[in-house]
């Protein structure tokens, strides 16, 4: 059962992840990484999009991996060939928990949370499966 909200209509999560990561793949790329593009505040929350910025210029994200992709190096053409985006889950105050697998041969899982607001589904939390050390 979807949330209710206030005048928005909720998108739908598993097409939203889809949606972000056909744009950071390709973004991230890019002479300018997908973290420093205008389009991120698009997908992502403003407070999480700032919060990342601020620890790759400080260079203090963990494993020195990328925030959306939790590794240091992917093929972009393998990973949007193989993106499998399983069915959200919501949980209250317009939260919903979306994973999504990456890689044919090394899989990689990532677990993102958004939040439906008036302005539609933004991430606010992006986590990978792998057990804590």
């Amino acid at each position: 059962m979807l949330p209710t909200t206030s005048s928005a209509t909720p998108q739908n999560p598993e097409t939203f992840v889809r949606q972000f990561y056909e744009w950071y793949i390709g973004a991230d790329k890019s002479a300018t990484p997908a973290e420093n593009s205008p389009g991120m505040y698009r997908f992502v929350a403003k407070g999480t999009a700032d919060r990342i910025r601020e620890e790759i210029r400080r260079g203090s994200l963990p494993d020195n991996v990328a925030y959306f992709t939790k590794v240091q190096d992917y093929d972009p053409a393998e990973w949007l060939s193989s993106m499998d985006i399983h069915r959200a889950l919501w949980l209250n105050n317009g939260v919903s928990v979306v994973a999504v697998s990456f890689g044919k041969k090394d899989k990689t899982d990532i677990v993102l949370f958004l939040h439906q607001s008036k302005d539609g589904l933004k991430i606010i939390k992006a986590d990978n499966t792998l057990p804590y050390p």
